[in-house]
């Protein structure tokens, strides 16, 4: 109860309903009243946090996240329904990848695109507290006929699948993930039934948490159409295994490698600094018993 009261005053859209006082009967109007303000203040903080960030483009090159010098510690599964109205009807929803770290927030997702290829897009925003917020929810507005960010637009959130505690994760990795899945099994073209954002934020999961890969192929769309069709779960459960496993056997030799090039730069950096603490130890006694050590250097080339 405690939760479900902590989530509807969380949300500033629920907060200017007056059917919701109605149903907690609260019937005191300066509470009201100060409950609706403080609303419509929240709201105000988060159309300003959402228009600063609206106009950034997505970057559309996965491969440039292995140039970001960022790193994460929480991974969640998230879904939200699909602009397509009769897609929202049936029930269908669009799945994505959600990191957070200390000082970065980033979001990616696999698209249709066109017939040959899908595209990967990704939006990493600075974490503050209102970007928390804004993290959550989703606003399918029209940007054509519809360009202003509206009180209804944070009334929409995401819903968690699936959460996953990395430790810590870097974005060259995640980078260096999407760009080996992209290379095989025909996976840069976005097919609806094989191929769609549901398989890939699944095969990301693959290789850092197999049996979580494993419970979301049982939420894939196609699998809940499937299972109309007799015997058409049971195969449908049998491939999603076979999957789940091919792609961790793909993509885990990916985080083994990346794990032993990062311990070796680590290794060659802890030498470099052995070396000029060697420089800086030998610089400072040939200083105290007065030894000019570029001069004896000079002496020795010639």
């Amino acid at each position: 109860f405690a939760e479900y009261l902590h989530i509807i005053f969380a949300s500033p859209i629920l907060l200017l309903q007056d059917a919701l006082y109605e149903i907690l009967n609260i019937t005191d109007a300066d509470i009201i009243t100060l409950f609706k303000t403080l609303a419509l203040q929240k709201i105000e903080s988060l159309k300003s946090e959402a228009i600063k960030y609206d106009g950034d483009r997505c970057m559309r090159d996965p491969t440039k996240l292995k140039l970001k010098q960022i790193t994460f510690h929480t991974l969640w599964i998230v879904k939200r329904p699909l602009n397509n109205n009769t897609a929202k009807f049936v029930g269908c929803d669009h799945w994505a990848l959600k990191f957070e770290g200390n000082d970065e927030l980033m979001t990616v997702g696999f698209f249709s695109y066109n017939k040959q290829h899908g595209i990967i897009l990704t939006k990493i925003v600075p974490n503050t507290p209102l970007n928390r917020r804004l993290f959550w929810y989703y606003w399918p507005r029209d940007r054509e006929n519809e360009p202003e960010i509206k009180v209804e637009h944070f009334n929409e959130r995401w819903t968690v699948l699936e959460k996953i505690y990395l430790r810590e994760m870097s974005c060259e990795l995640v980078g260096e993930l999407i760009e080996e899945w992209l290379k095989y099994d025909n996976h840069a073209v976005y097919e609806l039934a094989h191929n769609n954002c549901q398989h890939f934020a699944r095969d990301f999961v693959a290789p850092l948490d197999i049996k979580i890969a494993k419970r979301l192929s049982a939420s894939f769309d196609v699998r809940v159409a499937k299972s109309l069709v007799p015997a058409g779960i049971l195969a449908e459960g049998i491939d999603a295994e076979a999957k789940c496993n091919n792609i961790h056997a793909r993509l885990w030799p990916v985080c083994e490698r990346y794990k032993k090039n990062t311990e070796r730069k680590l290794k060659e950096k802890e030498n470099v600094n052995d070396d000029e603490e060697l420089k800086i130890n030998l610089e400072f006694c040939a200083q105290v018993l007065g030894i000019n050590l570029s001069s004896s250097e000079d002496e020795e080339e010639s």
